[in-house]
């Protein structure tokens, strides 16, 4: 509990610390890097599928809203007629959509498709006392615009197309924990960011654990319950925590329902029904958020022919492993995204969110940000900029603590053959190297644009396999030191 409430501490003073860092650059600058795609579109899942209108700033502010119009708007116009409006303009600083025609060739037939690039041509307004947005609507037609789209709430960032946009090559669960905290605390970059940050809380909180339930098989008492702590002192050094672990993005939900499985499946039995299905449930959510959360399937598929018994009987651990993912993932999938189905239509649904997502999920994306391998990870090279400190101009980079992933990573194979024989460990060992692996397939699939930020997913665990190895060996060394001198 004392950890659980020094890290909410440590978590909430960086999330704030970025609050104000950035709410002095005007409403679209407060999006930190990939936020601007996942709290858009939770904004834009709330609002469109949801029909969920009231969204607000906070309780005090007035009804605000980004107005996307068909061309950019000119400010001039406002002179003399200001006070006959409907609304107010806050901020009209948008850069304006370009539209590019382009031809794409699939299956022999030819189709032309125009994509929105550059920014929007929006203004963000407030509507005065007694007035509805449809009166807005009204009053920008009489101004000669036509008014394509209105979006309730914070600012939209200046993308073209962003107020379309619902993450589709994304499953859904990642964005109803942010659209929840905006309705209940309001449309605001410290309440886009509380979820993460109890996220980030809940991974030290769960690393702590997952340390603890394997030191205690070879310590007793307090020598465990100390040794644990050091652990989260050491992922208070990891700067992955500090960036990515106070943004609202998709990744700091896929680490804790990834570690807290991870628990789950090492401090309880491999073959017990109740707790099989409640790990296959834990790492389906994960999946849920990201499909890399299903990365640590083959861990437990392999864990499957280290249970004792004849053939058959791992053989049956094993492969059951995987008819649950089969049964498990699909079925809750498909309960979360019944808002989109409805919206979309069935085919619709899968051909954007399971075709459109996998074909993406496996390409190179046209994107200029530095991308990197998950080798790279280990060796702390190419990391992702999150942003710029605009107080001292220097770029903040998501680069975690590469000598401890590196360290773990070695360490973890060197002992592997005495380790493997730990279940507790083997466990570990096994959920590292799976999730690992995946990432390092994917990227040699063809998936080049694999960004630093991802190692949130399974940063907790090189820690984890250094503190408890290091122990092992040095108990090991100690045993074997005091049999030398008997």
């Amino acid at each position: 509990m004392i950890i659980f409430m020094f890290v909410m501490f440590i978590g909430f003073n960086n999330a704030l610390h970025l609050y104000e860092l950035f709410r002095g650059f005007g409403f679209k600058s407060c999006y930190v890097s990939d936020e601007v795609w996942y709290v858009s579109s939770a904004r834009n899942i709330l609002y469109k599928i949801f029909g969920y209108d009231s969204i607000r700033v906070n309780s005090s502010a007035g009804s605000l809203y980004t107005v996307v119009l068909d061309k950019p708007f000119n400010t001039s116009i406002l002179n003399g007629v200001s006070g006959q409006l409907c609304f107010s303009l806050v901020e009209d600083e948008y850069r304006g959509s370009l539209v590019a025609r382009v031809t794409v060739v699939k299956d022999n037939r030819s189709f032309t498709r125009s994509l929105y690039v550059g920014g929007l041509n929006a203004v963000y307004v407030s509507l005065k006392k007694n007035c509805s947005i449809n009166d807005v609507v009204r009053d920008f037609n009489r101004l000669n615009y036509s008014v394509l789209d209105v979006i309730p709430g914070w600012a939209l960032p200046d993308k073209g197309g962003i107020n379309e946009y619902f993450n589709l090559e994304h499953p859904p669960l990642g964005k109803y924990f942010i659209m929840l905290s905006i309705v209940l605390l309001g449309d605001n970059p410290a309440s886009w960011r509380i979820p993460s940050i109890v996220s980030t809380a809940l991974i030290y909180s769960f690393s702590y654990l997952i340390t603890y339930e394997i030191l205690r098989v070879f310590l007793r008492g307090k020598h465990a319950v100390l040794l644990s702590l050091i652990t989260p002192i050491i992922m208070y050094f990891d700067n992955t925590y500090h960036t990515v672990g106070v943004l609202a993005m998709l990744d700091p939900f896929l680490a804790v329902f990834t570690v807290v499985g991870v628990y789950v499946f090492i401090k309880y039995p491999y073959t017990s029904l109740k707790t099989s299905v409640a790990r296959t449930v834990l790492f389906s959510l994960a999946g849920l958020i990201k499909f890399s959360g299903l990365f640590i399937a083959p861990a437990e598929f392999i864990e499957g022919f280290f249970q004792r018994g004849d053939i058959l009987y791992k053989l049956r651990h094993a492969f059951g492993t995987l008819l649950r993912y089969y049964v498990v993932f699909p079925l809750l999938l498909i309960l979360f995204s019944v808002p989109f189905i409805n919206y979309y239509g069935f085919q619709k649904w899968f051909q954007a969110s399971i075709v459109d997502a996998i074909h993406w999920h496996l390409s190179t994306k046209s994107i200029g940000s530095i991308s990197s391998s998950p080798i790279d990870w280990l060796l702390g090279r190419q990391s992702f900029t999150l942003w710029i400190n605009p107080v001292n101009h220097q770029p903040v980079k998501c680069m975690g603590l590469p000598i401890v992933y590196l360290c773990g990573f070695i360490l973890g194979i060197i002992t592997m053959p005495w380790t493997i024989r730990i279940d507790k460990l083997r466990k570990l060992l096994l959920s590292y190297y799976s999730i690992w692996t995946m990432y390092l397939t994917l990227y040699i699939i063809g998936n080049h644009s694999l960004w630093s930020f991802y190692i949130i997913h399974f940063s907790a665990l090189p820690t984890i396999i250094l503190t408890t190895i290091t122990a092992y060996l040095t108990i090991k060394i100690q045993k074997h030191i005091k049999q030398k001198t008997a």
